[in-house]
């Protein structure tokens, strides 16, 4: 059972009890990639964090200055519908390892390090809708989210995504650990072709494995 969220009666934990509601209330894990099988579903205040779910926790502190996460949200639901999800410790901690959203060992942040701005141009550019809706065609006619090795074959080409990671943030991710293109549009738009040609292989691959 989860600590009591009715018992509070200061301010501050008001907020933090409607906001944690409003989120749902209990870690919206679903264990792709996770420590756990299926849903997480803890719901133990004790246990519970606010996830950012592009993993710019840093940034939005130092825009939001003086002011709590907590406090801010608790106000602002809509924006924190937007940017935030309920995690418990344990599956915070394997994103943040994951998506490198903390310092690695050694110095600073890891070089993989994804940029905000490489993030939202992605999102702006025409061929990223038509990766997107190819990914999720792909998904959901072979329902094979969960395979393994298909996991892995996406995520090395930036085209993973869960309720933990975004496809945006993903491709960035894959972005920035390739050197063939430079920083303008045109190659920003042939990144992305190439995704879908990748999506197509995937595609035919699994036909050609269902067909034996």
């Amino acid at each position: 059972m989860m600590e009591s969220l009715d018992g509070a009666t200061d301010l501050k934990s008001v907020r933090k009890r409607v906001l944690l509601q409003s989120l749902g209330g209990e870690c919206s894990c679903q264990g792709v990639d996770c420590w756990h099988e299926g849903s997480c579903r803890v719901d133990d205040i004790r246990c519970l964090q606010l996830d950012h779910i592009d993993g710019h926790g840093a940034e939005d502190r130092r825009r939001l200055g003086l002011r709590n996460v907590v406090d801010y949200y608790s106000q602002h639901v809509d924006e924190a519908k937007r940017k935030l999800q309920l995690l418990c410790a344990n599956c915070n901690w394997v994103k943040r390892m994951a998506n490198h959203e903390t310092a690695s060992v050694g110095r600073g942040y890891c070089s993989a390090h994804v940029d905000k701005t490489i993030v939202e141009r992605l999102k702006e550019r025409p061929e990223f809708v038509e990766v997107q809706d190819s990914l999720n065609a792909l998904l959901a006619e072979n329902g094979v989210s969960g395979d393994p090795h298909l996991v892995c074959w996406l995520r090395d080409r930036g085209l993973y995504r869960n309720h933990r990671v975004t496809l945006a943030f993903s491709l960035a991710k894959a972005w920035a650990g390739q050197s063939y293109y430079d920083d303008s549009s045109d190659s920003l738009s042939r990144f992305l072709q190439e995704r879908l040609i990748s999506i197509e292989v995937a595609g035919r691959g699994i036909g050609a494995v269902k067909g034996r």
